[in-house]
């Protein structure tokens, strides 16, 4: 999968998921807001 944009890493990480890393105080709402982007704090891991 070809990830270049913050919409592509919502596919794989569910809100679910985020919402379980929010819980840890990792995500504190940033995955919410569609302003921020991943890629800017994340890298893609080429398989």
């Amino acid at each position: 999968m070809q990830v270049t944009k913050r919409e592509d890493c919502l596919k794989c990480h569910l809100p679910e998921t985020m919402a379980e890393l929010e819980r840890q105080h990792k995500h504190p709402g940033k995955w919410k807001d569609a302003r921020v982007n991943c890629l800017l704090c994340h890298t893609v891991k080429s398989k």
